[in-house]
């Protein structure tokens, strides 16, 4: 059998439920176990069924179609949410269209918005770094059904909001340098144009103290690792902090690069932290403890809710947990 011929009911056969199971687990409900659409969307790939989208379009009247924008420089982070976002619209069985703008044009934003509502979307997910450019997404989106990924912004009328709950994250590192024995932190900031780079040194500023511990933040002004070794030179040369939280995996690698070059020691004189757990962190000189960052989570809910308002559901502020990956540049918890 040829994937071409491949049809519903033989994935429904190859799992053993019913044909309203298998378009449940494509229509992204959840009214199906964990299990079972594990099962199916495995099924799916190995067989090679892809739905008819053109008949499923002129039975039901709708396009099928998700627009998305991704708004700003493509990092790992947005790359990974973009990809994430792409597959989970794949298993769903819907169609893409993908449009790219700088963070910062406002009529790039604008014209953007345009080309894709001319496609007839159901829905669009945008995934925007900087929050400032939702009023520009607010004024343009022309009743269109919206998602917002990882601007950080929530509570937004007629939009729905998926993000990293990075309150969590920094609260996850803060903790376990706190039993570490650490009690002064630096923090190595992001571009403060970004919002997770705000929101992760405000947090920080925030929670430490209640934590019994004293913050400083230092801006780098960039996500690269150029600048991680700036600001890490500038550390090196004292007083030394007993930790050092970096925004990102790249700040970091930066940092450890400083001061192993003026002879300090990570963790024995003193611990560094990231963010988003890269490809490699863990091959870092030490490696890097971080906290991961749950994209293919965020893909699949920012899906989940375009799905949900194009059925005419309610918008909705999901948040998605990261998770603390312990490695040697903290060394063992005391």
């Amino acid at each position: 059998m040829t994937a071409k011929n491949i049809v519903m009911a033989d994935v429904a056969r190859a799992a053993g439920v019913s044909l309203q199971t298998v378009s449940r687990v494509l229509n992204g409900s959840t009214a199906v176990s964990e299990s079972t659409r594990s099962t199916v969307l495995r099924l799916v790939d190995e067989l090679g069924y892809r739905p008819n989208l053109q008949a499923r379009s002129l039975a039901s009247r709708r396009t099928n179609l998700l627009g998305i924008l991704v708004v700003g420089t493509v990092y790992h982070g947005l790359a990974s949410t973009l990809l994430a976002v792409e597959e989970a619209a794949r298993r769903a069985g819907l169609l893409v269209t993908i449009t790219r703008v700088a963070a910062d044009d406002a009529v790039g934003v604008a014209g953007a918005m345009a080309r894709i509502a001319s496609q007839r979307p159901e829905c669009v997910i945008v995934v925007a770094q900087h929050g400032a450019t939702v009023p520009e997404l607010l004024a343009h989106h022309d009743g269109i059904p919206m998602v917002l990924l990882l601007s950080g912004q929530h509570d937004l009328p007629g939009v729905a909001t998926v993000s990293i709950d990075q309150e969590s994250g920094v609260r996850a590192v803060l903790e376990h340098l706190r039993e570490r024995g650490c009690r002064t932190v630096t923090h190595v900031a992001g571009p403060r144009s970004w919002t997770d780079a705000t929101s992760r040194a405000e947090i920080l500023e925030r929670l430490a103290p209640t934590l019994g511990m004293v913050a400083t933040v230092v801006d780098a002004n960039s996500w690269d690792a150029e600048d991680g070794h700036r600001v890490g030179r500038r550390i090196a040369a004292g007083p030394l902090p007993d930790a050092v939280v970096a925004s990102n995996d790249l700040l970091a690698l930066g940092v450890l690069a400083a001061l192993r070059e003026a002879g300090t020691r990570v963790p024995e004189d003193v611990v560094v932290t990231g963010f988003d757990d890269v490809p490699g962190a863990g091959f870092f000189d030490p490696p890097l403890t971080t906290v991961r960052q749950d994209f293919a989570a965020l893909g699949a809910g920012a899906v989940r809710c375009a799905r949900e308002l194009c059925d005419g559901g309610p918008t909705r502020d999901l948040r998605v947990a990261p998770q603390l990956v312990v490695r040697a540049s903290t060394g063992r918890a005391t």
